[in-house]
């Protein structure tokens, strides 16, 4: 937990650093990896709020989900895997930065290479492991929103939920 801890804590300092806080959304194309887990407590950490989409979804699909959101940040796997069959997610991920008018950066959570369209590009495995300070974790009301999902999309457009 200490290790958590520390690596969220580091991540959330390196956010912050740059901008990100509270009422700022996050958006994310991940795996189930512990970086997506890792970046999605970081940002939640700031007050920031934080939806993602499958990476097995085509970048219509993720740009129907997250268009509406207005996002500043888009976090993201982009390494191919062995068992991806669609456009290789780095050239998914660079439709969905190119379709997100709102982003102001791109993390990337493994070695990926995306195209950024200019955008700031920071990735996880160039950040500390360790904060540069203890941080205080920001006291949020209870109905502060920290999670966006939706609706499947089987009935018409996705909407959040």
């Amino acid at each position: 937990r200490a290790e958590l801890e520390a690596r969220v804590a580091a991540l959330a300092g390196a956010l912050a650093e740059r901008g990100l806080g509270e009422g700022d959304i996050v958006v994310a194309i991940a795996r189930n990896t512990a970086e997506a887990a890792i970046a999605a407590l970081a940002v939640t950490a700031l007050g920031a709020s934080f939806a993602s989409a499958s990476p097995e979804l085509s970048a219509e699909m993720i740009l129907a989900r997250f268009a509406p959101l207005q996002p500043r940040l888009l976090v993201a796997h982009a390494a191919p895997q062995p068992h991806d069959v669609l456009t290789p997610l780095a050239e998914r991920v660079a439709q969905v930065a190119a379709g997100l008018p709102s982003l102001r950066g791109l993390l990337l959570l493994d070695a990926g290479e995306p195209e950024a369209r200019g955008l700031p590009l920071l990735r996880l495995a160039e950040l500390p492991a360790e904060p540069a300070r203890q941080r205080s974790w920001p006291r949020l009301p209870f109905n502060h929103p920290l999670f966006i999902m939706f609706s499947s999309g089987t009935t018409g457009a996705p909407k959040c939920i």
